[in-house]
């Protein structure tokens, strides 16, 4: 993404059997020049153009094997709006963006 500097990691551990992932990313802007980013068309709505509109991206993710081949994953990730989209005339332009992937990959032989 242009103009982002990305800070951050992943932290893996494990609580009883299952195995755990825990991510946390930071966004900063490099210049206060978004004419070639997605945020662009959102620039008069920006109270500070020096910050991108979101800042912080955290997700946990576990992993359980319910059958012999069959692991499930959970994953819930939050995106986090700066204070940049806090903008009076406006309003809350840019809400908080949740998410929760379920996913189920299996191999069947026949």
């Amino acid at each position: 993404m242009p103009n982002v500097e990305i800070i951050g990691g992943q932290l893996s551990f494990t609580i009883g059997s299952t195995p755990f992932e825990a991510m946390y990313y930071t966004l900063d802007a490099n210049s206060s020049f978004w004419g070639h980013t997605q945020w662009a068309p959102y620039l008069d709505w920006m109270a500070d153009p020096s910050t991108p509109l979101y800042d912080t991206l955290w997700a946990v993710r576990m992993t359980k094997t319910i059958a012999d081949g069959v692991d499930v994953t959970l994953t819930y990730a939050r995106q986090q709006s700066s204070s940049v989209s806090d903008n009076s005339e406006f309003g809350d332009v840019f809400d908080d963006i949740q998410l929760l992937v379920a996913r189920v990959p299996f191999s069947l032989e026949i």
